[in-house]
This record gives structure tokens, sequence and C-alpha cells, in this order.
């Protein structure tokens, strides 16, 4: 018997022990036979470590032998039972009357909030009180039962969080008694099996192994142990279909009955996850074996535990040869330490370069170039540090004759720039002589011939025929016409104000004379502050930007230039800009012969020789804009 069923019992004993006592000592007192004896009534009453509380028919209290916690007995005389409760007041109100109206006595329990705070339970037995065979009220016997009521609260929480945890736990649960039949299951082991609560009834938990054999190996060992743990083993559901789990098995003692727990993990994830392993792995060395690169995979030592036949060819070593060897093994003898840390840094997860270059030592002596690439894998379960290797002699070879070639090329390319600038500086020599003879020489021949020709035209005879005197004349001005070609042909090929006066003077100078024949407007604007160049600078500036202007009015169709001019502490830029037609700079880049016509490949080359940068952006219809970025070091300033 339980310990709540045999106090209950014991209670129903004394409660009938008083009621017999009770009823004795109304039938004392005839004449008043709803009224105790009070005396006699209290000497009972009062000994009695329970409330005992007299209630009329009306369930107001008559008597009391122990006033409840936080209240006086003046405060529950005349006051109904019923008021002191609050959500049972009507349930409890129910079984008073009808122990009232049936003479049957009635067991209930009753929660009680003390004014002052708490709570009490009670466990109340409640007696029909009769005097003359009349109903005359209730004697009730109240039993403080708090301690227990808490520990059965107590208790019903533990098996309710447990049953929850049971029913929910993410493994199946099954209970088997003595015979090996499944008496409870949870709600995992249901779904993982297919079976119900009563299918499990009829079975014992071994019928759902897959294989015999399997079964009668699992029933051998629990037979030798008493237990079986992390038995792996392929089950089968309710639908016959097969699936893997893990099952382990043990003794329990439930309430005086042995019975065993079983208890099945789901490993169908697990066991996939391992035979993709086991196919990735072997399709791995497929792969690698078949590469044109060495690979080797060591464990946490730096030791090898895997290589492929690549690997082997490169360092010379057989693979039995290799399973003994590090990868530092292969390393000259001063680069011996420096390969073990790396590897080890690899290995704690530290930062390194992935791919490298390094030389390693063959079998037979010889050192070879070879390029090494390192990273971590999970190889058999655990991570793995896995060089990739690759012989480069030949590249390295290949890379000192494109070397070679770079340099020679780099070589010409500096004659090139060089025999360039030789050209440029011999043109400019060139035109600046041919300016000079060109205004000296021809100039002075064409003013001594002008002279004599207006000395004739002066001393001609009156008498002569006008048309001779009208060809002198004629000839003259054609003097006069041929000697300004030829002093503007000079200062197109060498203007003497460039080396006179600058580039800027000589800029305003040329743009006048642009604007006047081109008819296009050209506004210069200045920024910073002017100061003269070196000489092979502003002869480049002045050439790049008349080839603009040129190419401005033979090509865009503009009626206006904007030139920017930028003094800057280290570098010179000019922009030039009009608001012509503009072009596609990309046809004129994959034209056959990009730039034809245009003059843009001089530009380009007097940039490059002096170091400098041509940019050049143009949209149809939306103009061209042409910058040049030329670079000064401070101390050729002059």
């Amino acid at each position: 018997m339980s310990a709540k069923n045999k106090l209950k019992a014991d209670l129903i004993l004394e409660v009938s022990r008083l009621q017999r006592r009770i009823k004795e000592l109304e039938t004392d007192d005839p004449e008043h036979p709803r009224k105790l004896n009070s005396d006699k009534w209290r000497a009972i009453a009062e000994s009695s470590p329970d409330h005992i509380i007299a209630l009329a028919t009306d369930l107001t209290i008559e008597d009391v032998n122990h006033p409840s916690p936080g209240l006086a007995t003046d405060e529950l005389i005349g006051v109904s039972i019923t008021s002191f409760l609050d959500d049972q007041r009507e349930e409890v109100d129910n079984i008073l009357q009808e122990v009232i109206s049936t003479g049957r006595a009635a067991l209930y329990e009753t929660v009680y909030h003390v004014p002052n705070g708490g709570v009490i339970y009670y466990e109340t037995h409640a007696l029909p009180r009769k005097a003359d065979g009349k109903m005359v009220g209730l004697t009730l016997v109240s039993r403080d039962c708090t301690k227990r009521k808490k520990a059965e609260l107590k208790l019903k929480d533990s098996e309710e969080k447990y049953r929850d945890l049971f029913e929910n736990v993410m493994v199946g649960v099954g209970i088997s008694n003595s015979e090996g039949k499944v008496i409870v299951t949870n709600e995992t082991m249901r779904k993982l099996t297919g079976f119900s609560q009563e299918d499990f009834g009829r079975i014992q938990i071994d019928e759902v192994f897959l294989k015999a054999d399997d079964r009668k190996e699992y029933l051998e060992i629990i037979k030798q142990n008493g237990f079986v743990e992390n038995f792996e083993v392929q089950l089968k559901n309710k639908a016959g279909e097969s699936f893997w789990a893990s099952l382990s098995s043990n003794p329990l003692l439930l309430e005086d009955e042995n019975v065993s727990m079983t208890i099945a993990v789901d490993i169908r994830e697990r066991k996939r996850i391992e035979q993709t392993l086991i196919v990735n792995e072997q399709n791995f060395r497929d792969l690698v074996e078949n590469l044109k690169d060495g690979v080797a995979i060591a464990d946490e030592n730096g030791f090898h535990i895997f290589i492929n036949r690549k690997f082997s060819e490169i360092t010379g070593y057989s693979e039995t040869e290799l399973l003994n060897m590090t990868g530092w093994d292969f390393s000259r003898s001063e680069d011996q330490g420096k390969f073990e840390d790396r590897m080890k840094d690899r290995m704690v997860g530290k930062s390194i370069k992935p791919v490298y270059e390094r030389v390693i030592v063959k079998k037979d002596g010889t050192e070879i170039p070879v390029e090494m690439s390192t990273t971590t894998t999970i190889w058999q379960g655990k991570k793995s540090p896995m060089a990739i290797v690759r012989d480069i002699t030949e590249r390295k070879l290949v890379e000192m004759d494109k070397d070679i070639l770079l340099h020679q090329v780099q070589e010409a390319n500096d004659r090139l720039k060089s025999l360039s600038r030789e050209l440029i500086t011999s043109q400019e020599a060139e035109r600046k002589r041919i300016s000079q003879e060109l205004h000296d020489e021809f100039g002075q021949v064409l003013t001594a011939i002008a002279l004599d020709l207006g000395i004739i035209e002066r001393q001609l005879d009156p008498e002569l025929p006008l048309e001779i005197k009208k060809r002198v004349a004629d000839l003259r001005l054609m003097v006069d016409e041929l000697d300004q070609m030829i002093g503007e042909l000079a200062l197109d090929l060498r203007p003497s104000l460039i080396d006179d006066l600058g580039l800027l003077p000589t800029l305003n100078w040329y743009v006048e004379r642009f604007s006047q024949r081109a008819e296009i407007e050209v506004e210069i604007e200045l920024i910073g502050k002017e100061k003269r160049l070196p000489s092979e600078i502003e002869i480049a500036l002045y050439r790049i930007i008349q080839e603009a202007l040129t190419n401005v009015a033979k090509h865009a169709n503009a009626e206006k230039v904007i030139m920017w001019l930028d003094w800057k502490p280290k570098t010179i830029t000019i922009r030039i800009e009009d608001d012509g037609k503009g072009f596609d700079i990309n046809e004129l880049q994959n034209a056959k012969v990009p730039f034809q016509g245009l003059g843009l490949i001089g530009m380009g080359d007097r940039t490059a020789l002096l170091g400098g940068r041509l940019d050049i952006r143009s949209n149809p219809g939306e103009g061209t804009a042409i910058e040049v970025e030329i670079p000064v070091m401070g101390s050729e300033w002059k």
C-alpha cells in the first residue's frame, strides 16, 4: 500500500472514532439537539491536532476547536465555511449539501490562502450530525496535508517532466519486461520503426532485426554482459524497409519489476555520410593517382600517410620510403627548420602563403625547383595537412630565357627611345636651322630683290608701255608675298619666340594666328604660377598643342576650343577641349592603321619620351578632350 493510501485509511478510522464520540456527546443533551455539550466537545476536540468544525445546516460555523492561521475564533463563528474558499467555493458547497441531503460522509481536499500570505492544503472529512433522527448540522474534520500535497505536486510535476522528456527525446526508447515484451515506447521509437504501442505489445524488441545473425549476436552480448552499448545494426520497420540504428540496452529496476531499457539512435545519415566518404576517398585516390602534380598528405607529426605516384616520381623515393619520411626531409639542410615550422603553423590554423616555391633534394642528391601549395584536408576523419607539388624545372628554364629576351627587348626599347629622342631633337634642330636660313638668307635675298624692283620701278622711262610698268609692279608684289610666306614658314618650322620668351607667349602668338586662319575661337586659361620649363619640354608641349589644334581645324568642325594650362610643383598639365563632332575612340583603335592621319601617334610618342601621360576622350556628337601631363622635377625649373 502506498503512503498516500495508508494516510487516507488512518484518517478515515480516526474520523470514524471521533464521529461516534461526537454522536454520544450530542445525545447527552436532548433539550438542545443542535448544540454540542461545550465542555465535553472541547475536551475531545482540543486534544485533536486536526481542525474540528461544527457547521449548521446553512453551512455557517457554530464552533471550532482551532482557528485557521491568520484568523481569530470570533472571526469564524457565524460565517459560512465556503466564504474562505476561492475557486473551490461552488464545488465544496455542492459536496456539503449532498452530505446534508443524503446523510453520507464525504472526503474532499481544499486550498486555503492565508490572509498574510502562504497556502495551506486541507484534507477534510464531512460527517452528518443528527439529533432525534434529524439532520442538525455537519462536523468537519480537516487535517493539514500541505507537506504531502506539495510532495505529490512535486512528484506529479517531476513525472510530467519525465514523460515529456521520455516522449520528446530525439532517440527511440523502449521498456521491455523480463519476458522481452515491449511495454512502453516513446514517440521517437514509434516513428523510427513505424510500429504503434499496440504493435509493440505483440512483439519483442529484437524482432525488428533485419538479419537473424545480428539478432543472435545482439542477444549473446546481453547474455554475457547483461547489457549492450552502441550495437550498430540494420533494422526493419513495419513496412519491411531496412534502416541503420545504434542500439544500447541496460537492465532497470522499475516498481519492483525487472525490466530493460533499449535506446535506438537513428544513424542512417551517418552511415550515408560514411559510405559517401568511402566512395569519395576512393574517387580521390583515383583522381590524384592520375594528376601531373605530386600530392602528399601528412599526419599531425608531419609523417606522410598518403602519397600519389607522381610525388614518388618527383622525389625519387618509393612509396614505402616516403611513408616513413616528412615533408622537410627533402629540404636542403639550411631550409629544414623553416619548412617544419611552416607545417606546424598550418596545423594550428595560422595563415601562411598558400603557394610558394622551394628547392627539394631528390633521393639521388640532385636539387630541383618545385612550386608547392599547402592546405589542410580531412583524411580518414582527421584534419591533416596536404601538399601539392609541381616540378617547375622546365618553367624556370623558360623563365630564364624569357628574362633574357625581356632584357634584350628592354635594351632595344631603351635604344629606340634614345633614337626617337635623338630623332626629335635632330628634327627640331633641323627645323630651327632651316627656319633661320629661310629667315636670314632667303629673307635677305628677297628683301634685296624687293628693294631693286622698287628702284627699277621708280627709274622706269615714263614713255614705256603701261603693260611693262604693271608687270614690274606685280613682280614687286609677288616678291613681298613670297617674303611673307617664307617668314610664316620659318615661324611654323621653329618660332623663335619659344627660345626667347617661353611657352605661354608663343602659344598666345600661335593661337591668335590659328584663330584668324581657321576662324575658330580659342580661349586659354591658366592655373597656377607660370614658370619656364626645360627647352625640350616646352618644344614638346608646343608641338602637341600645335598638332591638337591642327586636328581640330581639319576634322572636328568645331566653333570653340578651350585650353587649360596647369602648373604644379612637379608636373604641368594641358587640357584641350573642343565642341566639335567628336569620334568613336574604339572604332578608331580597331582600325587597321590606328590614328592614321590624326597625328595622335606623334603626340603619344612625344609624351612617352618625356615620361608623361596622354589621355584622349571623345564620343560622336560630344566633342573631344585631350589631356597631357608631363612630369617636371623641381630642380629642372628655370
